[in-house]
């Protein structure tokens, strides 16, 4: 999940209880007997099973997940301790970054300029984070 997310850090997760995950979220499924972090990007109605489905896609993968059920979502990423630093992804600044990657996300799969939108997505989301980690939203 890289620009996000770095290897070595340390992701809290909260389950869903009555809330629906929104879009952007970082969700936390289970998808043969194995668990996925990917961003919800999309969500829509099934016709076949007159349920809500989700669209997941990892922040770097070229292609999204097959649709998952609600019952298949366990929670979403609210916290990452980076080192000694905390990046809140449930505040206004984590809300709006993650929107922005859901929005970027959709854009880079209906182009036919997916790198150039992706760079420039990737590109943005550092900068957010940049922001994010020297905003008083984040606590050393």
């Amino acid at each position: 999940m890289f620009p996000l997310f770095f290897e070595g850090d340390i992701v809290v997760i909260k389950p869903y209880r009555l809330n629906s995950p929104k879009i952007g979220d970082v969700i936390v499924f289970e998808r043969n007997s194995r668990l996925v972090m990917h961003r919800l990007i999309m969500a829509s109605r099934s016709v076949e099973h007159q349920s809500l489905v989700y669209t997941c896609k990892g922040d770097n993968c070229l292609v999204v997940d097959a649709p998952i059920g609600r019952t298949q979502v366990l929670g979403k990423a609210i916290l990452i301790q980076r080192q000694q630093t905390l990046i809140k992804l449930d505040s206004i600044w984590g809300r709006l970054t993650q929107k922005l990657l859901a929005y970027f996300s959709l854009i880079e799969l209906s182009s036919k300029r997916r790198t150039t939108l992706l760079n420039r997505a990737k590109r943005l989301t550092c900068s957010l984070l940049k922001v994010l980690e020297s905003s008083q939203l984040v606590r050393n």
